[in-house]
């Protein structure tokens, strides 16, 4: 068990496992190999992988854009994509992988990153 401090409306320091199926971070990242990459990877920034925004992004980006890792492909689709809602079907289904697939679903994340492009399209 480890100490982190967990992402939630304070911070507070709380235990976890590895191993313990809890979604992490922004990707929320579930399946202990990609926990204990991103726990790795922020280990050398001298980051905390579940406070730091960046980290996770960083991460994200290194999970979709190395060659010969699962998620190359995803990163090429997401580089095709002609529309926020095609990219963000490649995101959740493929990168993301959630239970929740439906359309609605799917219609929820695109209004979120149709929200966000309008605040942040300047």
């Amino acid at each position: 068990m480890r100490k982190v401090a967990k992402p939630c409306n304070t911070f507070m320091t709380t235990t976890y496992n590895i191993n313990d199926g809890v979604g992490w971070g922004i990707i929320q990242w579930t399946h202990f190999s990609r926990k204990s990459g991103l726990e790795i990877y922020a280990a050398t920034k001298g980051t905390n992988y579940l406070g730091d925004l960046n980290t996770q992004l960083e991460f994200m980006y290194l999970e979709l854009t190395t060659k010969n890792r699962e998620f190359y492909d995803d990163w090429q689709k997401l580089l095709q994509s002609q529309n926020i809602n095609d990219a963000t079907w490649v995101i959740m289904a493929g990168y993301e992988n959630p239970d929740d697939k439906t359309e609605g679903a799917l219609r929820d994340r695109v209004d979120y990153a149709e929200a966000i492009k309008a605040r942040y399209n300047n």
